[in-house]
């Protein structure tokens, strides 16, 4: 039995993302497009993934991501966070702006070994403590995405709208998800 003054610590740390940390997320973000997006029933193939990735993670791909994270480290209106575990290794990262466009969460993604240890949700609540409530918070999300959906409807977001399709990825229909303001 643990004591109150043992709580299990979290056996992983958020910190603001660095240009050093782009080509571990962007790795960790490959793998998790991998293990989520394919579908035979709807034609999005492992193949589609891989040609999406196989520019962004050449070293020109990479420079170019890293240039654009160095960039928003003083830019007010963006947020990167990265999630590690105890070991160094990057197992979650999310982007959310504050523009032109609103305010959104651009993209979350974490590894599969770390689904349902609190990283998702930890990185999540930061991003929405940043964007605040007085103003809707859209995101997107692949519609077939049910475990994506569902985390995000704990989060207060619900479905806008019907599916779309974005024309980089006719095979993967996407779903738009607001968090309303609260009023």
């Amino acid at each position: 039995m643990l004591s109150p003054d043992s709580e299990q610590k979290p056996n992983f740390a958020i910190t603001p993302a660095q240009p050093d940390d782009v080509e571990a997320i962007e790795r960790m973000r490959y793998q998790s497009w991998l293990d989520t997006y394919p579908n035979e029933e709807l034609g999005f193939t492992e193949e589609m993934v891989k040609e999406r990735f196989a520019s962004r993670l050449t070293p020109e791909g990479l420079a170019k991501t890293r240039q654009r994270y160095e960039d928003n480290l003083d830019n007010q209106d963006v947020l990167q966070l990265v999630a590690k575990d105890n070991s160094g290794q990057v197992v979650g990262a999310i982007i959310a702006t504050n523009g032109a466009r609103g305010r959104e969460i651009g993209a979350l993604y974490t590894d599969k070994s770390v689904h349902g240890t609190g990283v998702g949700g930890a990185l999540m609540s930061q991003a929405l403590n940043w964007l605040g409530d007085d103003e809707d918070v859209l995101l997107n999300v692949a519609s077939y995405n049910e475990r994506a959906i569902h985390f995000y409807e704990k989060f207060g977001f619900a479905k806008v709208g019907e599916p779309f399709v974005d024309e980089q990825f006719p095979n993967m229909p996407e779903q738009k998800m607001a968090r309303r303001a609260k009023s």
